[in-house]
C-alpha cells in the first residue's frame, strides 16, 4: 500500500481537496435544495470513486484488488444516489431524504472498512499509518451514525456529513504529506 500511496500521492490529494470542498460547499449552502443536496453527493463520490481508477489502470503498483474494488463500489453507491435519489427527490422526497444518507452512510463505511484493511499494511510505516486509521475510522463511524440517524433526513444531516468531509479530507492531506516526507527519507 505504501508503494501506491508513494507513487499515487497525487490522486489522494485530489481526493483529499475534493472531499474539503464538497464539505465547505455543504457548509455554506445550507439553503441547499434536496435535489442539489443529491446532485453535490452523488457527483462528490462519483468523481472520488472514479479517481480510484487511475490507480487500479496504473503501471508498476502491484496488487491494487482491493482499490479496484474499492472504486468500482463506489462507483456503483454514486450511481444509486445520482439516478435514484436524483429522480426520486421528484416523485417521493420524502423516501428520498431518508435514501440519502443511507447510501452515504453505506460508502461511508465501505471506505472506512477497506481503509483499515489497507492501513494494516502499514504497520511498519506508523507516521503515515495513524493517519490512515484515524480518517477510515471516522469514515466507519460517520456512516454508522448516518444510517442511524437515516429518518432524521439528508437536509437536517448537512452539517454532520460537511464536518465529516472536511475533517476526512484534512486527515487525507496529513497523511499524504507523512508519505511524501517518508518516501524523501533514505
Amino acid at each position: 500500500m505504501l508503494q501506491l500511496l508513494t507513487r499515487y500521492w497525487w490522486v489522494f490529494g485530489v481526493r483529499s481537496a475534493l472531499a474539503i470542498i464538497y464539505g465547505l460547499f455543504l457548509f455554506v449552502s445550507r439553503d441547499l435544495s434536496l435535489y442539489g443536496f443529491v446532485m453535490a453527493s452523488g457527483f462528490f463520490i462519483l468523481i472520488e470513486s472514479l479517481l480510484l481508477l487511475i490507480i487500479t489502470f496504473g503501471r508498476d503498483v502491484g496488487n491494487t484488488r482491493m482499490i479496484s474494488i474499492e472504486s468500482i463500489l463506489g462507483s456503483v453507491i454514486a450511481a444509486v444516489i445520482i439516478l435514484g435519489a436524483g429522480v426520486g427527490s421528484m416523485i417521493m422526497p420524502g423516501v428520498t431524504s431518508v435514501m440519502v444518507p443511507v447510501n452515504i452512510g453505506a460508502w461511508a463505511i465501505m471506505i472506512g472498512a477497506l481503509g483499515l484493511f489497507h492501513a494494516a499494511s502499514l504497520r511498519s510505516q506508523k507516521q503515515v499509518a495513524w493517519s490512515f486509521r484515524l480518517s477510515s475510522l471516522l469514515a466507519l463511524l460517520c456512516g454508522v451514525w448516518l444510517i442511524i440517524q437515516r429518518d432524521a433526513g439528508a437536509l437536517s444531516l448537512q452539517l454532520l456529513i460537511a464536518a465529516f468531509a472536511v475533517l476526512y479530507g484534512v486527515l487525507q492531506v496529513f497523511m499524504i504529506f507523512k508519505v511524501r516526507s517518508s518516501a524523501s527519507q533514505p
